[in-house]
């Protein structure tokens, strides 16, 4: 119980003194969607009578404040990795990456940042030595202008970036040719005497005589 300001306790024996204000103070506590408030509800009593003793509430407040915040301690938080990505290109200069998250420890949440510097999340890789390409040139012309000829082409095996020339066995992929037949042209038929001695022989199935006197051999025996 607690007396107004200016009021005495003079005569209170007993019983409350009905020639006095007094206010009533009681404690309290409730449940709001989880939070816990208290407090104090508070009763004004003044006389009904300057007689008697009876006395009636005129005023009811209720002071509420919330329940201190009970301080957590902070959660364990980690970096986690995702696994390495594959090479790319897989030689020389080659790059791979992962996911790197900052994550609580126990709940795996991912939160804004941890303590701790992030694990890298790229990386330069390399399998099979330098990258390398195939430098191709022009073909050759036809090394005959009519029948049966070649061509050939120059092919050199380099790197990617600052094109050092290698020993072939060292690109990574199958050489392209380096030579192939040509054929510009019928070459025209001239009868010798030699080609009609041949002719009359059984030379005709030899190569050489094939290729010098195939007109006079005729196209069967080729």
């Amino acid at each position: 119980m607690r007396v107004f300001p200016g009021d005495t306790t003079e005569g209170l024996i007993g019983g409350l003194d009905p020639s006095l204000n007094y206010l009533f103070s009681i404690s309290t506590s409730f449940n709001v969607n989880g939070i816990i408030y208290e407090g104090e509800r508070s009763h004004f009593i003044e006389p009904t009578s300057t007689l008697s003793a009876t006395f009636r509430a005129t005023s009811t407040t209720l002071i509420q404040s919330p329940s201190p915040t009970i301080n957590k301690p902070p959660q364990e938080k980690v970096w986690l990795t995702s696994p390495w990505s594959r090479c790319f290109p897989d030689c020389h200069r080659g790059v791979r990456n992962r996911t790197v998250t900052c994550m609580t420890a126990s709940t795996r949440m991912i939160v804004d940042s941890c303590s701790s510097p992030p694990p890298s999340s790229i990386e330069l890789c390399h399998k099979r030595g330098p990258c390398t390409q195939w430098i191709v040139e022009s073909w050759s012309s036809c090394s005959k202008s009519c029948g049966a000829g070649y061509q050939v082409r120059r092919i050199t095996c380099q790197t990617t970036y600052d094109n050092i020339v290698l020993d072939d066995t060292q690109c990574l992929t199958k050489r392209p040719p380096v030579f192939r037949y040509c054929f510009e042209q019928e070459c025209p038929c001239t009868q010798s005497s030699f080609c009609e001695i041949i002719a009359n022989t059984e030379l005709c199935s030899r190569a050489e005589y094939q290729r010098d006197c195939h007109c006079t051999c005729g196209p069967h025996e080729l």
